[in-house]
């Protein structure tokens, strides 16, 4: 079975990859069995070291520019880099907020909860959360 790499360039080849021998993580990691702990799962399996700090990128949905700016000034303050961006299809706007953590499930969850705090007295929803891992 061949599996790519998070950042698409990696090929694994059985449990080792192609391109830089480095080894998967063998074994199943104890994750619970919902969304954050799928994503988990999945950076565990393609190679992502768990226990070192990987970008961490949150997306919040946005009603609108103004409070994207607000929300993004918010989560500056609190360590967070932000980037506002509009999808040029739908026309909706998104706020990401990127920290470097350690992506265990406790931190993705909490800092979903950090994130929507910030984001509520404007509209706004913590949407997600993604990350290239840190291989």
């Amino acid at each position: 079975m061949n599996w790519t790499c998070l950042l698409g360039f990696h090929k694994w080849n059985r449990n080792a990859c192609s391109v830089c021998g480095k080894t998967r993580v063998s074994g199943q990691t104890d994750y619970p069995k919902d969304d954050d702990g799928d994503v988990l799962r999945l950076l565990a399996k393609h190679g992502a070291d768990m226990s070192r700090t990987m970008d961490i990128d949150f997306q919040i949905a946005v009603p609108d520019e103004k409070s994207g700016v607000s929300i993004a000034e918010l989560a500056t303050e609190r360590g967070y880099k932000t980037t506002l961006y509009q999808d040029e299809e739908s026309g909706e706007w998104t706020c990401e907020c990127t920290k470097s953590m350690l992506a265990t499930y406790d931190t993705v969850t909490l800092g979903q909860k950090e994130l929507n705090q910030i984001a509520q007295p404007y509209n706004g929803k913590c949407d997600g959360w993604g990350s290239c891992g840190n291989t």
